[in-house]
């Protein structure tokens, strides 16, 4: 129905600009820190800690919010209600491994977007 059609489209609407803004917050992360923080491969809770600057983090340690997001929250999920998936380039060599092989940048940021469609919503892709 063209209901159901307006809430997937707003759904996507709203993955690709929190895909863009995660990628955003990790790049200033970098630009602040020179370094990204080890073991990072999704938004849970040690993610969330260190971008909001909430509370002092050992990856955060001047408590710098490079992302805000509801108060309180512990993850980042998806529209759908999955964590956004995130590859840091670690070893500064301008790659990351993402959802189908290297690709060319330091923060790779994506959702799986809608259950079934095999259709993800990417940083690096349009």
């Amino acid at each position: 129905t063209a209901v159901q059609n307006v809430r997937g489209y707003s759904r996507k609407a709203r993955a690709r600009h929190d895909v863009d803004q995660i990628t955003t917050a990790w790049l200033a992360y970098m630009h602040e820190y020179r370094r990204f923080p080890a073991g990072i491969t999704s938004m849970g809770t040690n993610a969330m800690a260190i971008l909001k600057g909430e509370i002092r983090h050992a990856d955060n340690l001047r408590r710098v919010p490079f992302l805000e997001y509801t108060a309180g929250a512990t993850n980042y999920a998806d529209p759908w209600g999955q964590p956004y998936h995130v590859d840091l380039d670690a070893d500064y060599d301008n790659v990351v491994i993402a959802t189908n092989g290297p690709i060319t940048t330091t923060v790779a940021v994506w959702s799986d977007g809608p259950p079934g469609q095999g259709r993800p919503i990417m940083s690096w892709r349009n």
